[in-house]
């Protein structure tokens, strides 16, 4: 009887112990917006993307949310990177915004990333971001992949090996080697966006 009342009290301790491992709880208190294409954390604010209302800011682990759109022009905000104190934002068709205070203000940074073919106005909507040593690489939808060493400043393509209308699913970096993810394969480069192959 012992060992049963035991044995007993393990599963129930274990249920426990797996069901509070497993809980989430929404975390959303002031995002007008919870379309969220993806988060980065930059120090000790948190950073959410969304898809219709731009970039919203939370300094207490989600808590609260505020929106930091000024200097935004596009709110259709696709992806995130983060280079030492920078963080810079993807959009639907305005190209790339940079900002140094944490979003308090944005800059576009969007010279040389191409533009729609029927409407030279608007940006290709740029899909994917990531820095390796120093060097952004940013993927869009339909034009490639584009390289920046000046953080953003100034912007050119690199698709030796890839199509220059390739639509860029993802990147990873490891080291020194780049990887980009197309429809059809996944492409490297060992040698900074110069030459890529499957």
């Amino acid at each position: 009887m012992k060992k049963l009342k035991s044995i007993a009290i393990i599963i129930i301790s274990l249920s426990f112990f797996y069901t509070a491992e497993a809980q989430w709880i929404k975390v959303v208190n002031g995002l007008t917006d919870t379309f969220v294409r993806c988060l980065v954390v930059n120090g000790t604010n948190l950073f959410a993307a969304t898809g219709s209302n731009g970039v919203f800011l939370s300094t207490n682990n989600g808590d609260n949310w505020v929106p930091v759109n000024t200097g935004l022009t596009s709110k259709y905000v696709m992806c995130f990177v983060v280079s030492g104190n920078n963080l810079f934002a993807g959009t639907y068709e305005s190209g790339i915004f940079l900002t140094t205070n944490n979003g308090k203000s944005w800059t576009n940074v969007s010279a040389g990333l191409p533009k729609h073919s029927s409407d030279t106005t608007e940006y290709l909507e740029i899909q994917n971001l990531v820095v390796i040593n120093s060097k952004m690489f940013a993927g869009t939808n339909g034009g490639g992949i584009y390289l920046s060493t000046d953080n953003g400043t100034s912007w050119t393509d690199v698709n030796n090996g890839i199509s220059q209308y390739a639509s860029i699913y993802g990147f990873a970096a490891i080291r020194d080697n780049i990887f980009a993810a197309l429809y059809d394969s996944i492409y490297q480069s060992t040698n900074y966006g110069a030459n890529w192959a499957m």
